[in-house]
């Protein structure tokens, strides 16, 4: 995706009371945590993203035009951080 497709996606997300911020430079999109290194979201698809220092796949869920959360899936497990602004 370029950086028209990754704009939408950059906010703000609550994860358990932890702010993360989604950005995007130049043509990368990145997930940095409160006190966190930021780390790149590596591409599958996209609303889909590979987190390698969690081996997580990052999924961006849209209601009508607007991405209203991240899930977070790593193995069999699922965790959901909702979008703040």
């Amino acid at each position: 995706p370029g950086p028209a497709q990754l704009a939408p996606l950059a906010g703000t997300y609550d994860f358990s009371g932890t702010q993360l911020v989604i950005s995007v430079v130049g043509k990368r999109l990145y997930i940095e945590g409160q006190g966190e290194p930021k780390h790149r979201l590596m591409p599958l698809s996209e609303t889909e993203f590979f987190l390698e220092p969690l081996q997580a796949v990052v999924v961006f869920q849209k209601e009508g035009d607007n991405v209203a959360r991240i899930v977070f899936a790593v193995g069999d497990h699922t965790m959901t951080a909702a979008r703040l602004n």
